[in-house]
């Protein structure tokens, strides 16, 4: 194990156990980050996979279970990005007292002067790699009922698409059966900002997130975000109900960018809300600072107690 003066584990999992191991053998702190929650994540792969069967699969979620409750009993602190992954990990082990809330932050300077682009046609993007998860067939659907409502409508399928294959082909076979070919681009991984100085609205398809950063990005960017009820989504939406859809409800999905569409002085109501939120609340700057003084006062502990012995 390589000598640090403090370890920072990013998920639990084999990378929580590396570090949990580091804690034993080095005595020095642990700080685990979760973004989502890891287990829960590898529970849903285990359970879509076809190569494990009956008890096994029961078998593989409990370790990955055991694994988080692993790192959560060696970890010095263990940060979320919302309080209600906060209680999930106390639920499962993790001591409250060593758990905080650190939300997501993004640099606002990147997003807030983009040259903004007319286009003749309304456009409604979502930035997600192609894979189950973000569930992009239920984007499509979404699309088939916008593009019967909207006639001038274009939508952006932005991120990579060679994750996984098989769900590649089908998302293809599904856009050519609602014969959506000339409405829907599947643009490979890109930088975002080109499209988010044209497009309309972003959507969120997923069955699972945790903070989105796409959503705080969107808004820094001014663009109004319809999403999934997923994660922290529903709060960073203001649990405004105009935006948000059930995970699978392509109806009510395409519903709320339709309301979007044809309400423009709510649309510009949530712009400037937005935009605002995202400068005060979740700032890069401002989590490189809380990182950096937790940094600090673990390693001084460290010092300390290393002295002292």
């Amino acid at each position: 194990i390589p000598e640090a003066d403090l370890y920072h584990t990013i998920s639990t999992g084999y990378s929580g156990l590396f570090a949990a191991v580091a804690k034993i053998v080095l005595k020095k702190p642990v700080i685990l980050t979760e973004h989502g929650l890891y287990n829960k994540e590898r529970e849903i792969d285990i359970k879509r996979a076809t190569w494990v069967h009956g008890y096994q699969r029961d078998l593989w979620i409990k370790i990955f279970n055991d694994l988080s409750t692993i790192t959560y009993d060696y970890a010095d602190l263990t940060i979320s990005l919302f309080e209600h992954n906060r209680n999930i990990q106390i639920n499962q082990g993790a001591k409250r007292e060593r758990t905080m809330v650190i939300p997501n932050g993004i640099d606002t300077e990147r997003f807030l002067d983009l040259k903004q682009e007319t286009k003749d046609e309304f456009s409604v993007g979502i930035v997600a790699r192609v894979v189950p998860i973000k569930d992009i067939k239920n984007f499509i659907i979404a699309a088939k009922i916008i593009a019967e409502k909207i006639e001038r409508v274009k939508f952006y399928i932005i991120g990579p698409k060679d994750e996984d294959e098989e769900y590649q082909e089908e998302c293809f076979q599904l856009v050519s059966n609602f014969k959506l070919d000339e409405k829907i681009e599947f643009t490979g991984k890109q930088d975002v900002r080109k499209y988010y100085s044209f497009i309309d609205v972003l959507v969120l398809s997923s069955i699972r997130e945790a903070q989105p950063l796409v959503i705080l990005e969107a808004y820094c960017a001014g663009l109004p975000c319809v999403s999934t009820r997923v994660g922290n989504v529903a709060e960073m939406l203001d649990y405004d109900e105009n935006l948000l859809a059930d995970p699978k409800d392509s109806e009510k999905l395409a519903k709320c960018v339709i309301k979007l569409y044809e309400d423009k002085p709510y649309y510009n109501r949530l712009v400037k809300k937005n935009r605002e939120k995202v400068l005060n609340f979740y700032n890069k700057k401002d989590l490189i600072k809380k990182y950096n003084d937790i940094y600090n006062e673990y390693i001084d502990k460290s010092i300390t107690q290393g002295a002292e012995k």
